[in-house]
């Protein structure tokens, strides 16, 4: 990977086709301001590819792109920016596929702390002092929802 710029593809849909996606490339060489350019796909320019697994096909769907990416010599890393289920499930998601060593967490306080951002969740996914985070242990996503919390959200 190019110590000075980071290509990114940010996958919104599975069936988007392939001419309408862009690539963001950030300049890494200008520390303190940086800058973006928009550039067509090329896997030439991309480093990451990042998808999340609300949007294209769940975590089987990500496990597809995830081996594509491999096959091309890219990384993939999911693209999580939803709320605390998303992030367990994305979580999860990168511990079993995820080839980069990161991984985007949803947060950004105080606008979107964490408190926000799991809210329907019983706890706190919460980010370690040394920067990491872990999805929640046990089977399935790990997390018992609280549905007597939950039921004042109910519409119908």
């Amino acid at each position: 990977m190019n110590t000075k710029s980071l290509g990114l593809l940010v996958v919104g849909l599975l069936f988007t086709p392939m001419a309408g996606w862009a690539t963001v490339i950030y300049d890494w060489t200008d520390p303190e301001r940086g800058s973006f350019s928009y550039t067509h796909p090329t896997f030439i320019t991309i480093d990451v590819i990042q998808c999340d697994v609300l949007f294209v096909g769940g975590i089987g769907g990500c496990r597809r792109i995830s081996a594509m990416a491999d096959l091309l010599g890219r990384t993939w890393s999911p693209h999580t920016w939803s709320n605390g289920y998303g992030l367990a499930a994305n979580l999860h998601a990168a511990c079993a596929l995820s080839t980069h060593g990161y991984v985007e967490v949803p947060y950004d306080p105080p606008a979107w702390s964490a408190e926000r951002r799991d809210w329907m969740l019983p706890f706190v996914l919460e980010i370690a002092g040394d920067g990491t985070i872990a999805p929640p242990p046990g089977p399935g996503l790990g997390i018992e929802p609280d549905l007597d919390a939950l039921e004042r959200w109910r519409v119908a």
